[in-house]
């Protein structure tokens, strides 16, 4: 019982310099609905990349710890197997985050749903190989950066009032591709052998690769240099977790004056009319 009157000592402590800060607390962020068809219109690739995210990441969290028993011996091993998965894909976010600064972004989905065919068939016909650890952290460098990058290009092609509703959608894809895949991925280790969890990882990354290569022949009306940088994650921490977004600022923002009233909507990534977003856009 102790351990546990110590945490909840630490929890109430916690409150202490919350309740001596004189800064003020943000401005609650207005209601945004989230819809699949908001995303879908402005960037078919993001759409895309979140949903492959939850898919192969997700599932991965899922089940890889049990597609590593299957194949080894002890618990150090499973550790290993899902540490080099997660320093993979640590290692890779900021070049990976780089590239996509430099190029189109869809590009670097494209890049990495290949990377997680090729890696993920790897990881399948490697168990038992010296070669296999580093396999998997390549695997991760491919995976682990698909959501970020999904969030980032969705966010160049969509209005700053839109990001709150865009970025809730694309989290949500995420969350349902994480959810549903499991449950099917399970049955087929079961019914099958436990490299059918890989095999499958190869065979979702395969299609996108091929969807994301179809949408690089659209044109989209925003240049490499209006893209938004890319961040890995934010240097503070806060309820508000869509506030963490390079294009937001540690004040509050200013109130919106009438000139900006009449800036249009950008451009989605996928359609051929339209207007591009004003050149202001921070």
């Amino acid at each position: 019982a102790i351990p546990f009157m110590v945490a909840a000592l630490c929890m109430a402590l916690a409150i202490i310099p919350v309740g001596l800060t004189r800064r003020l607390a943000p401005e609650p962020v207005a209601p945004a609905s989230t819809g699949f068809s908001l995303l879908l219109n402005r960037s078919r690739s993001a759409f895309a990349g979140a949903l492959l995210s939850g898919l192969v990441a997700g599932s991965f969290w899922s089940l890889g710890a049990v597609f590593a028993q299957r194949y080894t011996a002890t618990q150090m091993e499973i550790t290993l197997f899902m540490s080099a998965a997660i320093a993979g894909g640590a290692l890779m976010q900021y070049p990976i985050g780089w590239l996509s600064d430099r190029i189109d972004r869809r590009r670097v989905l494209c890049f990495l749903a290949i990377g997680g065919l090729v890696t993920s068939a790897a990881v399948a016909v490697g168990t038992g190989q010296s070669w296999f650890l580093p396999v998997v952290a390549l695997f991760g460098a491919c995976v682990m950066p698909l959501y970020a990058i999904s969030l980032a290009t969705a966010a160049d092609v969509s209005d700053a009032s839109e990001f709150v509703a865009v970025g809730t959608t694309v989290l949500l894809l995420n969350a349902l591709g994480a959810a549903v895949a499991p449950l099917l991925l399970g049955q087929l280790m079961t019914h099958y052998a436990a490299t059918s969890l890989f095999w499958s990882f190869s065979l979702m990354c395969g299609l996108f690769a091929l969807y994301l290569a179809r949408q690089l022949r659209l044109p989209r009306d925003i240049t490499v240099d209006e893209q938004i940088p890319f961040a890995a994650a934010g240097v503070d921490a806060a309820p508000a977790s869509f506030g963490l977004d390079p294009r937001a600022s540690d004040d509050t923002p200013e109130p919106a004056h009438d000139a900006d009233a009449t800036k249009t909507a950008p451009t989605p990534d996928n359609a051929n009319g339209g207007t591009r977003p004003p050149s202001a856009t921070p």
